[in-house]
């Protein structure tokens, strides 16, 4: 119910549950790519919009009757590569780890 009134705005508005997908997937990239310039407001946003649109993409292929199991191939790849983004994007400007490389865990290179 929370989310209705959006569905119902992308609706209105012609946006389809592929065309919600593909709005995910390049806020998404786009949240890895600032995040790779620092850029932590900016990622922030972006990942916040990436994660509304894929929760709408569902609900709007219900709402429109237009859902189907060929439909959630490109909706889970397109998370996968979301998620890939933020992870490859974040490591690039966090501060130098000495006891592991950054690339391979980010988590342990935030600042005390």
């Amino acid at each position: 119910w929370a989310v209705e009134p959006f569905v119902r705005a992308c609706v209105a508005v012609g946006i389809t549950a592929n065309g919600a997908t593909w709005i995910a997937l390049v806020l998404g990239l786009g949240a890895g790519v600032a995040a790779g310039f620092s850029m932590w407001g900016l990622t922030c946003l972006l990942a916040t919009w990436s994660v509304l649109f894929d929760i709408l993409d569902g609900q709007i292929a219900r709402i429109t009757k237009t859902g189907s199991d060929a439909g959630e191939v490109p909706d889970a790849a397109t998370n996968r590569s979301t998620e890939f983004g933020l992870l490859a994007g974040s490591p690039f400007r966090l501060p130098r780890c000495q006891s592991a490389p950054r690339c391979l865990c980010p988590g342990l290179c935030w600042p005390n």
